[in-house]
């Protein structure tokens, strides 16, 4: 009755080492080439970001960072290290300068921005006894930990209390069980920062690879919703998120995922295509408008972040995460009493539209239909993208990498393809497409992802007491004219036909 829900192996993310080490290089020479001629006095890095720090620490606390990761690469595959050296050469001056150590002995919570350069240089064999003394001297004081913080963000302190300190290492027992990674939370009502604390946590917890994801974390639930995410992201014009969720994947051992697989397929399509990954932040027409130096710093400023995403995803896929015993948790809701309730919304809906749904879908029989063939539902979801996401680039590279990977083709794609447009239709409100794709899974026969059910209960909570559905009936000229019944009848249906279908799917 449903199809196949098995995920496709030929999506398993397998880039080989040559490559990885390309695309490694590619992003050191950038690196190496901005924090040559950048001048971090330009107004652009001014930017207050907390006490004293500027924007300027932020840009060379990441390059660190992807310093310190691509050496932990070249080591491990005895890889020549030239370039790391040199842009821990340049990186030095920028993370240990007498201004940066007047600041560790003002403020030791700084020792959070430039610990992380003080880890690379040291990785590098470029050693600073002062500096050692102020950065040890702020984590040993426990004024580095005085302040209000984000779990994930708790996380990151911990993470680098441990890389600089390990005879002083300190668990994370404490921050997991308040952090995104023991919630609940799905990408259906997630917002972006959201998603970065998720994509943050899992690099601090792991220490970028080198440790498992610790078993008190719900290993298939977080791996749902980064398929969700992911698919979510497919069609966002997003790649620095894309390319965080792919490292979320490595991280959680789960790089056989398809939705990890069409998006590293993305990601490298539209960097191959332009010879750089696109940052959404970067506007073409305002760099246009300027010249020489101005130019050339709103360029690193705007590209800078997605670029180095894509470096440390390789250096990631090149120290590969520990191998993760799979954790068979429940990720699904109760099937059952999420039927039940869908039916109920839909039954007190259809009574406001002066209709009965049952009688609507007494032809629908979800036990005994004939699904609809995967190359007609495929189609339809192209056209769908287009129409919906025809302003966004990265839906016409998705869409040429779906054609050049034939193999991928069947259920498990097509569920990615419809989780993408749930979750964008719950949080744009469109409510028309989010039941559309409801209607899909079920007369198609697909498997119910997490996604849909969440979905499914997305809309039903969206019901007024009336039994009117949909945020547009608080207005009381809405809730009266005729087109409320029209509307709320529809969703009925929906959610009456999803109710069956769900019921049919839990005891196929």
């Amino acid at each position: 009755m449903t199809k196949d829900s098995a995920i496709a192996k030929a999506g398993t993310l397998q880039p080989g080492r040559d490559e990885l080490f390309r695309r490694l290089d590619d992003i050191l020479d950038f690196a190496i080439k901005n924090i040559q001629q950048i001048d971090m006095r330009h107004n652009l890095w001014n930017e207050s970001i907390g006490p004293s720090i500027s924007f300027a620490d932020k840009v060379i606390t990441e390059t660190s960072l992807l310093a310190l990761l691509a050496k932990r690469a070249a080591d491990k595959h005895q890889y020549p290290d030239q370039k790391i050296f040199q842009l821990c050469k340049l990186l030095d001056p920028q993370v240990r300068g007498n201004q940066s150590k007047r600041l560790l002995m003002h403020n030791p919570q700084a020792a959070v921005v430039f610990g992380i350069g003080h880890a690379a240089l040291n990785a590098a064999g470029i050693e600073n006894a002062l500096f050692d003394h102020f950065i040890m001297q702020a984590f040993s004081s426990g004024e580095v930990f005085n302040t209000e913080r984000l779990p994930y963000r708790k996380m990151d302190v911990i993470w680098l209390n441990n890389l600089l300190r390990p005879d002083n290492a300190i668990g994370f027992e404490t921050t997991l069980p308040d952090g995104i990674l023991n919630s609940r939370a799905h990408p259906i009502y997630m917002n972006t920062a959201d998603i970065y604390s998720v994509t943050h946590a899992l690099m601090y917890v792991t220490d970028f690879g080198r440790y498992r994801v610790p078993d008190t974390v719900d290993h298939a639930y977080i791996n749902a919703v980064i398929d969700a995410a992911t698919a979510h992201h497919l069609l966002s014009d997003n790649l620095d998120i894309v390319g965080e969720l792919i490292m979320s994947a490595v991280l959680m051992g789960n790089t056989d995922s398809l939705s990890t697989g069409m998006a590293w397929e993305l990601l490298t399509a539209m960097w191959d295509k332009f010879g750089f990954l696109p940052c959404p932040t970067f506007v073409a027409a305002d760099f246009q408008s300027l010249s020489g130096s101005d130019a050339t710093a709103y360029a690193f400023r705007h590209l800078y972040h997605t670029m180095y995403v894509g470096g440390i995803l390789c250096c990631l896929l090149l120290n590969e995460a520990p191998a993760v015993e799979r954790k068979k948790k429940l990720v699904s809701t109760n099937r059952t009493a999420l039927a039940s309730k869908l039916k109920e919304c839909a039954v007190h809906a259809a009574a406001f539209a002066e209709m009965n749904v049952e009688d609507e879908l007494e032809d629908y029989d979800p036990a005994n239909a004939d699904p609809l063939p995967d190359d007609e539902v495929l189609q339809f979801l192209i056209e769908k993208i287009a129409k919906h996401f025809v302003q966004n680039g990265s839906s016409k590279y998705l869409l040429a990498v779906i054609k050049q990977h034939p193999e991928w083709q069947g259920p498990a794609m097509l569920n990615i393809l419809i989780d993408s447009m749930l979750v964008h239709a719950a949080q744009e409100y469109d409510m028309n497409l989010l039941s559309e794709m409801l209607n899909l899974v079920a007369v198609a026969g697909l498997p119910v992802t997490l996604t849909a059910e969440k979905s499914a209960d997305f809309l039903a909570n969206q019901q007024l007491p009336e039994g009117a559905i949909g945020a547009w009936f608080v207005e009381e000229a809405n809730l009266t004219s005729e087109n409320a019944a029209v509307i709320s009848g529809e969703f009925a249906k929906c959610l009456y036909r999803f109710g069956m279908y769900l019921n049919a799917v839990d005891t196929d």
